[in-house]
């Protein structure tokens, strides 16, 4: 797969927010002490985690405001759509289990298996953080307000145990706290996908 083959799944935001989460789980996975090659493999599938959002109606990923418990089962169901596309792709299965679980919590309260600490693969932390700082940093159609990495890092603080290990978590805080141009990056990504 390629970001061509990406952008016939995806809307032009969606590949956006797939591109900056990928740029940001390569920097936290290599700030992890991860290799190049596993990088390089995380970041692959960070760019890859919400595929299985084409086939989620538009008009459920661009609804403004809450949505209803009905529309939040239907978005629940990208994971699944995401590791069948994968699998269809020849992805090796667990390349895709990694992003079939990239909404789990670590106090079980995630989705779509309800999985908890160490039966999350590692991996699939590192892509959900990243995909939950690029949601809440970035403008995106349903919402406007954007958290500073500042901001961003006492919110994960809050989050430590309860959705993300606490490796993963202080790891992405220091990497917010030591200004890498954590913003200024994902903007340049911004525009060079334009």
């Amino acid at each position: 797969m390629n970001n061509i083959i990406l952008s016939n799944y995806l809307s032009d935001e969606e590949v956006l927010h797939s591109k900056r989460v990928q740029k940001l789980a390569l920097e936290l996975s290599t700030y992890m002490g991860y290799s190049a090659e596993d990088s390089i493999r995380i970041g692959i599938l960070a760019l890859y985690h919400d595929l299985g959002k084409s086939q989620v109606p538009s008009r459920i990923l661009t609804k403004k405001g809450k949505l209803t418990e009905m529309e939040f089962e239907v978005i629940k169901k990208h994971t699944l759509s995401s590791k069948k596309l994968l699998l269809k792709h020849d992805f090796p299965l667990d390349h895709a289990d990694i992003v079939f679980h990239h909404h789990e919590n670590v106090d079980g309260s995630g989705y779509p298996m309800g999985l908890e600490e160490n039966e999350i693969p590692i991996e699939s932390q590192i892509i959900s953080i990243c995909d939950y700082v690029d949601a809440r940093t970035s403008v995106r159609v349903y919402r406007d307000s954007v958290m500073t990495e500042l901001e961003m890092s006492k919110h994960l603080l809050e989050l430590i145990d309860k959705k993300f290990r606490r490796d993963v978590s202080e790891t992405m805080i220091s990497l917010l706290e030591e200004n890498l141009d954590f913003n200024q990056s994902l903007l340049k990504t911004n525009e060079k996908c334009m």
